[in-house]
């Protein structure tokens, strides 16, 4: 549940291969609506952060990107903030 209370975020995985990430999404839905939109291509596992971004999973590495709450979109370039 992301903090509006209104929308959820969650990863959208393939059937075809439950245990590999790289090819998931990551989409946010409307509680009320169930209306969906996707945010992010190639990521898996995002979390919203109180600075106003999203945190994800890419290949092994730890991504972070500018997400406006209110619109519910990525507003600019994503960052590596960790390699494992």
């Amino acid at each position: 549940m992301l903090p509006d209370g209104k929308n959820v975020l969650f990863t959208v995985g393939s059937i075809d291969s439950p245990e590999f990430y790289d090819d998931s999404e990551i989409d946010a839905a409307s509680v009320a609506t169930g209306r969906r939109k996707v945010l992010l291509k190639g990521a898996a596992m995002a979390r919203y952060v109180p600075t106003g971004h999203l945190v994800y999973g890419r290949g092994g590495e730890l991504f972070a990107v500018p997400f406006d709450l209110e619109r519910m979109e990525v507003t600019g370039q994503a960052v590596r903030v960790l390699q494992i």
